[in-house]
């Protein structure tokens, strides 16, 4: 089989007290007509991203035909399996992934990684079809997690959790759109612009003050209709968001006084203190692991 790989990340995570992978990437780019996989649930989160060929997807009852560009999302338990319908070569990645780990990796920010799980009933919305421009940016990633997942380069398994993540990035940002969600669930009109604006904003804001008043309502009401529908504070919220870009840019190699500063944290004490307060370790410890 030309060109197929199936590497497991060597990032450890424990989980009962004994370390395992919290991601998996597998390329197949091959010649072949029939079934590629049978119906048996898988324990974690999967993405299919088909890249070339013709192809038939079996969800639960429903039936999708691929092309370029197209994004499968599997929960645990959701039995599905693809059929190649062309005899011309086709291509895809799939990348599993435990969602717990990544959900506790960005607590407070993972509309950002996993709305296309998280906004959607069992097999429903299973199938994205992604713009064209995100199409190539996509790939691109993807392209890049397979090269660092072959890689015995001591930063690989590093740039291989931050192009993972990158692609959850680019798949969740479409999905919100497509759905016309945003990253906001059954939000109202308010909470739904104002994680948006979150999103597009969070280095730079300082103070939900300044979130407020481009909203144009008080303090107060923003705080509290944005604690009762999210369940955190925007404080709390943003602050877990700059911490989330705080991990991607050290995973990228930048320094913790490089990363302390871009992810929007004026007092580098206080940046150094959260870190450790919600990863348990200091950012330097952190980025002393990746090495």
């Amino acid at each position: 089989m030309d060109n197929q790989f199936e590497k497991i990340m060597s990032i450890q995570a424990q989980r009962d007290g004994k370390p395992y992978a919290p991601f998996h990437l597998n390329h197949v780019r091959e010649q072949r007509y029939g079934y590629c996989w049978d119906e048996t649930p898988i324990p974690e989160c999967e993405i299919l991203v088909h890249v070339e060929g013709k192809t038939a997807l079996y969800i639960g009852e429903q039936v999708y035909f691929s092309k370029r560009g197209t994004v499968v999302t599997c929960k645990p338990g959701e039995v599905h399996k693809m059929f190649v319908t062309g005899t011309e070569e086709y291509e895809r990645y799939v990348l599993w992934f435990d969602f717990d780990y990544v959900k506790n990796l960005f607590e407070g920010a993972e509309e950002s990684y996993l709305s296309m799980f998280i906004h959607r009933e069992m097999f429903e919305k299973n199938v994205l079809q992604l713009p064209s421009h995100q199409v190539g940016r996509l790939l691109h990633t993807l392209e890049k997690a397979a090269d660092y997942s072959q890689s015995d380069a001591p930063e690989a398994a590093g740039l291989f959790l931050a192009a993972c993540l990158k692609s959850l990035a680019i798949i969740s940002e479409s999905y919100t759109v497509a759905v016309g969600k945003q990253g906001a669930g059954n939000y109202s009109p308010i909470v739904s612009m104002a994680l948006e604006m979150i999103e597009k904003q969070f280095a730079e804001l300082q103070n939900v003050e300044t979130l407020a008043k481009q909203l144009h309502i008080s303090n107060s009401y923003l705080a509290r209709i944005f604690k009762r529908q999210v369940g955190t504070s925007v404080y709390e919220y943003i602050q877990n968001r700059k911490l989330a870009y705080a991990i991607q840019l050290l995973v990228k190699g930048k320094s913790v006084t490089e990363v302390c500063f871009d992810a929007g944290f004026n007092n580098y004490s206080y940046f150094i203190q959260l870190f450790k307060r919600k990863y348990g370790v200091t950012p330097h410890k952190y980025k002393k692991s990746l090495e």
